[in-house]
């Protein structure tokens, strides 16, 4: 298998093309969900953690952000397009075959 999508339907799915094979894809399709049903009894809602962040770092980041807001950094024309100028130069170089085909429909 080249993708896990495919490997893992090829798991959950009942393969019905013989009776060994149907019986085999039931058996391990119901290991599967009794190794989750124990897996997911050993997790209760105490030992799982919804949020690491303490009440004190949440309010320092709250505090921070809201002295960030008015903040505002701008970007000079010049540098704006010398970064454009240099993607287009540097998708020119890398599709030379589109960019002499966009030449040539713009002339003709």
């Amino acid at each position: 298998y080249f993708n896990p999508a495919d490997f893992f339907l090829d798991l959950v799915s009942i393969d019905t093309r013989t009776k060994k094979e149907e019986r085999v894809s039931k058996a391990r399709i119901e290991f599967l969900v009794q190794e989750y049903e124990k897996d997911f009894e050993n997790k209760t809602l105490k030992n799982y953690t919804f949020n690491e962040y303490s009440e004190d770092d949440i309010q320092r980041t709250y505090e921070w952000k809201q002295t960030q807001s008015g903040k505002i950094s701008k970007v000079s024309n010049a540098k704006q397009l010398q970064t454009l100028s240099v993607r287009t130069f540097r998708q020119m170089l890398r599709d030379r075959r589109s960019f002499f085909i966009r030449i040539l429909m713009n002339i003709i």
